[in-house]
């Protein structure tokens, strides 16, 4: 999905000052700088976009504009005018006999806008699409066009230098009443805590939840030697009952344990996850299906297991 990220970012994205497309290999090393963190439930074309976002605080990327063409009638030319004039949009205009036909450069997410423009306002004006990504190039070859990197925007090298120069010992006097604060703040919450430590009976220890902490530490040490991000694994939506006892209402997995959908949707795409696609296996070959937190911890050992051996082999 990483990958996915970066191909929809490297189609609809170009450098802001010189109108070129930038490689996905360029935006795939400015993703992992920023940590970019993907998570595997979430549409991708969403991702791309937020993670646009994240790009944008710090390099110089943006969207591409597209060109398109807007055919209306002589008589509706001052509103279409008009409409152009409030976006700030520049046009050519020529006309054809009883029509008027605009050629813009426009934002593509102005694209949905103009579209219910002239349907609310000029029913009988037609929009077109003359180019999908402008970038500045003579040639349309993907194995020609020239591409540009990927800079960091100057305002963010001064954010950066003025941090590095500003001393430590010029806080203001807020921040050391905060800071007095806080230290005192937390002094109460030991000294409450320890109170209540010696009240309060020991707990039994839990031997499951303590096996699952080490196991998730030790992932994590290995995944981050590794230079591996972690991302947080989708977790079922619903469970065949409620708080109340009772049977919970949506549409329930006939293959999955324990595991109920109130829309459809969220029900459709269950069956593309790696959950429902093992308890498919297990059911064909005679085994009893999974729950949810049983299927995470096999994933889990396993994924474990077999960072270890790629570390002692120095992959």
């Amino acid at each position: 999905m990483f990958k996915d990220i970066a191909n929809i970012l490297a189609e609809m994205c170009i450098h802001p000052r010189t109108k070129r497309a930038i490689s996905v290999d360029a935006i795939k090393a400015a993703m992992k700088d920023i940590h970019f963190a993907v998570v595997l439930d979430q549409d991708v074309k969403r991702q791309a976009l937020a993670c646009l976002k994240q790009l944008q605080k710090k390099y110089l990327i943006g969207r591409a504009e597209m060109q398109i063409q807007i055919t209306v009638p002589s008589d509706s030319a001052g509103i279409m005018e008009e409409e152009f004039k409030a976006k700030g949009i520049t046009t050519e205009a020529r006309k054809d006999g009883r029509s008027t036909i605009y050629t813009a450069l426009i934002e593509p997410s102005l694209y949905r806008e103009f579209v219910q423009f002239l349907k609310k306002d000029i029913p009988e004006g037609a929009l077109d699409i003359l180019i999908q990504k402008v970038v500045s190039s003579e040639r349309t070859d993907l194995e020609t066009v020239a591409m540009a990197s990927l800079q960091v925007r100057d305002d963010y090298k001064e954010e950066k230098n003025a941090e590095k120069r500003a001393p430590a010992n010029e806080d203001s006097d807020e921040d050391r009443k905060d800071e007095e604060s806080k230290a005192a703040t937390t002094k109460k919450k030991k000294k409450g805590k320890g109170k209540s430590k010696q009240q309060e009976p020991e707990k039994p220890i839990d031997w499951e939840e303590a096996r699952r902490s080490v196991l998730a530490k030790k992932t994590e040490n290995i995944l981050g030697d590794l230079g591996v991000q972690q991302v947080e694994a989708p977790k079922p939506i619903a469970s065949v009952k409620n708080g109340n006892g009772d049977e919970a209402k949506g549409t329930k997995c006939a293959t999955c344990q324990d595991a109920v959908f109130p829309s459809k949707e969220e029900y459709r795409l269950h069956f593309k996850s790696d959950w429902h696609i093992f308890n498919l296996k297990r059911k064909q070959q005679g085994e009893p299906s999974l729950t949810y937190e049983a299927f995470t911890n096999i994933i889990l050992e396993q994924e474990l297991l077999q960072s270890i051996t790629d570390k002692k082999k120095g992959k």
